[in-house]
């Protein structure tokens, strides 16, 4: 047995609550007001039902909408205390000791979509980066040095695989809708863990491509490779290695409070 299949169990979402007004906008955004109806928390509990550990979900939805930028500023995201979640917010809450206590209170973000389950799951993991527990951004740099040192990787004459464009192997190898419409930004390959994050809590496993024969990015460089049987072992450990390390993180978290 793997050391992730140690501590992957599904557990289903907890429960969800809301808090404030949900008639109309607030610091939640139109489409996202029907978080309060059970059709919709019916859908995010089976959605996301795969998840490692027992997630409960506050959704908060304030009179005035929250300028996240000035909100980071002055009300770091990441753990809270109850006391400090009811000072800042006006909000009581009982965390569970037997799940990630969760409180959504804004939703804003680059794709400015609804909180789908994905996105929730998504979001989930951004909070654990604000909060500086998401140890995982070494691990990454780890795998791609690993992977631009994979000898004969993708040679293209004197080109080696670190000349792929970090967005053309998310494209390649990555699975979720992100990666296949190249929306992992240069700047931010880190959203393709995220979106792993996302993947296991609704699929409970992380899925990757097998190494093509070769990668044509958007110029039209083509780099081939003569080992794919190495890169597709690089990326099983990857895997294995994000699986586990994710479900580490959430399972230190059992118990607390969390806020975005």
């Amino acid at each position: 047995m793997k050391l992730f299949e140690l501590f992957l169990t599904e557990a289903p979402i907890g429960d969800i609550h809301t808090h404030g007004d949900f008639s109309k906008p607030g610091s939640l955004r139109q489409d996202d007001l029907s978080l309060a109806t059970p059709k919709r928390q019916d859908k995010i509990k089976r959605v996301l039902q795969k998840a490692p550990v027992l997630i409960d979900l506050h959704f908060v939805n304030q009179p005035h909408h929250i300028d996240i930028r000035q909100h980071l500023v002055s009300n770091p995201l990441g753990f809270i205390s109850v006391e400090n979640l009811q000072s800042r917010y006006d909000i009581n809450i009982t965390p569970r000791r037997d799940a990630v206590n969760i409180v959504m209170m804004q939703n804003e973000g680059d794709d400015r979509v609804p909180l789908t389950p994905w996105i929730i799951a998504h979001r989930i993991a951004h909070i654990f980066e604000y909060s500086n527990h998401f140890e995982l951004r070494d691990l990454l740099d780890e795998f791609f040095k690993t992977l631009e040192n994979t000898a004969d990787a993708y040679p293209d004459q004197s080109k080696r695989f670190h000349r792929v464009p970090y967005t053309e192997i998310a494209k390649t190898f990555g699975t979720t809708r992100a990666c296949r419409e190249g929306l992992i930004k240069p700047n931010r390959v880190i959203e393709w863990l995220f979106d792993s994050f996302a993947q296991m809590c609704v699929t409970g496993t992380i899925r990757f491509n097998p190494a093509p024969p070769e990668i044509t990015d958007e110029k039209g460089n083509t780099y081939r490779t003569t080992k794919q049987s190495e890169i597709d072992q690089l990326f099983n450990a990857f895997r294995d290695r994000l699986i586990n390390g994710f479900t580490m993180i959430l399972r230190d978290a059992v118990g607390k409070i969390m806020v975005f």
